[in-house]
């Protein structure tokens, strides 16, 4: 494992084109539906607001696991419902172990 980073793999131009490829390699992989809710997400996945909205989430997440920031095993295309909501508390309820997050996310993906 690397050293714990402050700044989002996709920040900045460099990080932003690299989560635009990721987000259309996981968009066609998930046939274009959420990977938590399996609801449909729009095809356009940059600039889109409100829950229907595509976020490339980390299964692990990039702050306790930066070597896996974009490894696409450990990547998710999720709606921003389902981003801010299930994500978020999985991570609250699991910090620090991006092994339990990971499991938790992957099984309420298969509970839709």
């Amino acid at each position: 494992m690397g050293r714990l980073s402050h700044h989002h793999p996709f920040s900045g131009r460099n990080g932003s084109a690299i989560r635009d490829r990721l987000a259309s390699v996981l968009y066609a992989q998930q046939s274009g539906k959420c990977r938590m809710c399996s609801r449909p997400i729009p095809p356009s996945l940059r600039g889109k607001t409100g829950t229907r909205a595509a976020v490339v989430d980390h299964l692990r997440p990039w702050r306790l696991r930066p070597d896996l920031a974009f490894e696409l095993t450990n990547l998710g295309l999720v709606c921003a419902g389902c981003h801010f909501t299930h994500c978020a508390s999985i991570e609250a309820a699991h910090a620090g172990d991006a092994e339990l997050i990971a499991q938790a996310k992957e099984r309420i993906g298969q509970e839709w």
